[in-house]
Order: structure tokens, then sequence, then C-alpha cells
């Protein structure tokens, strides 16, 4: 899939869209990158979701940086692969809970660097895409919190 067509209505209802939602779509890091200065500049976006994509650590920040500034109500995200031991016939396997820890204090680095969203949250999905938990990292730099059980 190209990632042109997308990036290019993207830009046109940028200052309209309020709702977006990619979940489960398998975009790949490199059209995440393309589409990610598009993204930036939904001015209106209120609830966006990306959860159920394979993405890297580096891509989700670089996501992050440009939905950070954004307006969101709700912003929902899956936990990079560097928080699972493996990936096994193309599915998540259990999340490491040392390896989420180390993700998750880098991704608060983020979060404190940028205007935070009102409240992101990191999904995680065990083999068979059910959801398994979910992080909360609050849009208060102040008061930044993470729950859930993993």
């Amino acid at each position: 899939m190209s990632p042109e067509p997308l990036q290019v209505h993207l830009e046109k209802v940028a200052p309209t869209l309020e709702t977006l939602v990619l979940e489960f779509c398998e975009i790949t890091e490199s059209q995440l990158n393309a589409i990610s200065p598009a993204l930036g500049h939904c001015s209106q976006l209120k609830t966006f979701s990306f959860c159920g994509n394979q993405i890297a650590l580096n891509a989700l920040k670089n996501l992050l940086s440009h939905t950070g500034s954004l307006p969101l109500e709700q912003a929902k995200y899956p936990a990079p692969l560097e928080s699972f031991d493996e990936i096994l016939w193309g599915f998540w396997t259990e999340i490491n809970h040392m390896k989420f820890d180390q993700v998750w204090k880098e991704l608060m680095q983020l979060v404190k660097d940028i205007r935070p969203v009102h409240d992101i949250q990191i999904y995680s999905y065990d083999c068979v895409l059910h959801l398994k938990h979910t992080d909360f990292i609050a849009g208060n730099p102040v008061a930044i919190r993470k729950t859930g059980d993993y």
C-alpha cells in the first residue's frame, strides 16, 4: 500500500477531521512515517486510535511527536515491539514487564518534552489479539502516571 492517498486525504481534511481510527490496518513504519506530518496538521483531531499495529519504539516516538500538540482528548497506541519478548507467526507474544517499563520511561520523557495530550493509552495484545492490558500516560506533565496490571 502506498501511503500517498491517505497522506493526501489527511491533508485535505486536516482542518475538520475530529476522529481517526487506524486500528489493525498493518501500517508499516515507513508508511506511518510518511503520513505522520500530515496527521500533525489535523488541528481539530479529538480522538485518534492506532491500536493493533506492530510498531517500533522509534516510530511510536515519531508519531507522538507529530500528534502530541494536537487537541486530542483520547489517543490510543500499541505497545511498541520492544516491549515484547518476540513476535511469533506475526503475532505479539506476552509482554516483557522489564522491557515495557524501560519503554514506558522513554515515552514518559518524550511526553514531558512535548505538549502532551489529555490521555494517551498504550495497549498490548496477547498472541490472539485480545486486549491484554492498558497503561495510561496522563496528559498533565506534572502528574504523569501509569496504571494497569501487566
